[in-house]
């Protein structure tokens, strides 16, 4: 009877036992080696999170403003370039363009030269005596010093016209011929004295320069000269005279 109790007894303690080891494993749970994990083990790896290349925002931030600055500067490099280039090409068409205007003057400037010099030569000086320059420059400043240097010429060239065509062999012949001039006629050309203006006027006349076309005679626009239009050929009018030849 007492070996029948102590069996149960120990039957009864094996199966506490075995129930109790089989609850306990049944809430421990076992890394992959089949040991157990504690909970703080596993709340450490859970919040354990995988480390990423990827690089921080801080760093990309950075790299972004080198790669834009190295284009900057490249940028910047490429049009100092082209400006340089542009620039050189300005120039070069600038200087091309102050020579032209250069060489143009000059040949402007010898054509005008030359031009000057053929009317030069196209002229005829007159050859008189000091005698007759003298009563030239009186009578025409006694018969147009009133007059501007252009109309003082015409009267000039009327008398050397004459000279030229015959009418005497000096002016003093032409000058003093009777009912020739009117100042001579009336003795204001003995008180006349040549303005510088008269002077020069006779020089320009002297050289060759007629201005009135061939004239041979002149008469005041205040006189009657019905007799000069019926019977000469009308050159035009100056001043205060008409010419004629």
């Amino acid at each position: 009877m007492k070996g029948r109790i102590c069996y149960i007894v120990i039957s009864v303690m094996l199966a506490v036992t075995i129930g109790f080891s089989f609850d306990i494993s049944a809430y421990t749970p076992a890394d992959s080696t089949g040991t157990a994990v504690s909970d703080k083990e596993e709340t450490t790896v859970t919040q354990e999170k995988p480390v990423s290349n990827v690089p921080s925002l801080e760093k990309q931030d950075e790299v972004v403003k080198e790669t834009a600055q190295a284009k900057g500067s490249s940028a910047e490099r490429s049009v100092s370039a082209k400006t340089k280039a542009i620039a050189s090409v300005r120039e070069s068409s600038a200087a091309e363009e102050s020579s032209q205007p250069v060489l143009e003057s000059e040949t402007d400037t010898a054509d005008q030269t030359e031009e000057e010099s053929t009317a030069e030569d196209s002229l005829q000086p007159i050859q008189i005596s000091q005698d007759d320059r003298q009563i030239l420059e009186k009578i025409v400043m006694a018969e147009a010093g009133c007059e501007d240097q252009h109309g003082q010429v015409m009267v000039a060239d009327v008398i050397l016209n004459r000279l030229k065509a015959g009418y005497g062999s000096t002016v003093a012949d032409i000058v003093f011929s009777d009912g020739q001039f009117e100042p001579v006629s009336n003795g204001t050309y003995y008180d006349a004295v040549p303005s510088e203006s008269v002077i020069e006027a006779v020089d320009t006349a002297i050289s060759g320069v007629d201005y009135t076309d061939g004239s041979l005679y002149f008469v005041s626009c205040n006189a009657d000269y019905s007799w000069f239009e019926n019977n000469l050929t009308y050159t035009g009018g100056y001043g205060g005279h008409n010419f004629f030849k």
